[in-house]
């Protein structure tokens, strides 16, 4: 994603339902989610059936990320996936040999990013995501990434998705690079995967130089907004 898009996104993002984030109150316009400034696949988009009962409320205030544990599949569309994985979170399941769960209310990631590098809108930020392992999960945006890394490379587009999805939720709701973890650090598992956690510093590097130049970027604009009065003094 260009960084004058990004610039955009960071001086009035959206979190899912066009609710403002909260560091950013006082922005004046909407962009929507599905368009090239954000590069997402909404929920509409790719036909999602509403969440069921069950969905808890929470406040982002970290992220989360994921590999999806099973091979990827590029030839198979993104929409397609997002309804396979709803309809499979929806429904009683086999976690293991001696181990069943209900079903969730929803996907359990917030959003999932395809081997192309397309990014899918899941379950809404404002609700907390769900899990397999044994953590707690509130507050968390729950990102994952399409492959097994313990066997396969995460692509470089999906490398270059996560840098700006990254980017654009950490300025959008205030978490710092510290506040990017893996699956790993919370729980027993190897997610997101050996593969993922080699590249990881880079990553969180290139989001890091990325926020900054945006930062810098909105403080020579008008400080009309509360953006640049919350995060120039930063710099």
């Amino acid at each position: 994603m260009a960084a004058y898009l990004l610039v955009g996104i960071a001086c009035n993002p959206m979190s899912i339902g066009s609710v403002r984030a909260s560091s950013l109150e006082g922005s004046s316009q909407y962009f929507d989610q599905g368009s090239a400034l954000a590069k997402i696949l909404t929920r509409e988009m790719w036909g999602a059936q509403p969440a069921m009962d069950g969905v808890q409320p929470q406040e982002p205030l970290s992220i989360i990320l994921h590999h999806t544990g099973v091979r990827s599949s590029p030839k198979l569309s993104l929409e397609s996936k997002m309804r396979a994985l709803q309809s499979f979170s929806q429904q009683r399941a086999q976690v293991s040999e001696t181990r069943s769960r209900a079903p969730w209310p929803d996907v359990p990631y917030h959003y999932y990013i395809d081997p192309s590098g397309r990014i899918a809108e899941g379950r809404d930020v404002r609700y907390k995501g769900d899990t397999n392992t044994d953590y707690d999960v509130t507050g968390h945006i729950q990102i994952a990434l399409e492959g097994n890394f313990e066997h396969e490379l995460p692509t470089k587009q999906q490398l270059e998705a996560a840098r700006d999805l990254l980017t654009w939720l950490t300025l959008s709701w205030g978490i710092p690079i510290q506040g990017i973890t893996a699956h790993k650090d919370h729980a027993k598992t190897v997610c997101p995967g050996k593969h993922l956690l080699e590249v990881l510093p880079r990553l969180l590097s290139t989001v890091d130089i990325q926020r900054t130049s945006i930062i810098a970027s909105m403080c020579t604009q008008e400080r009309s907004h509360e953006f640049p009065r919350v995060r120039c003094s930063e710099r």
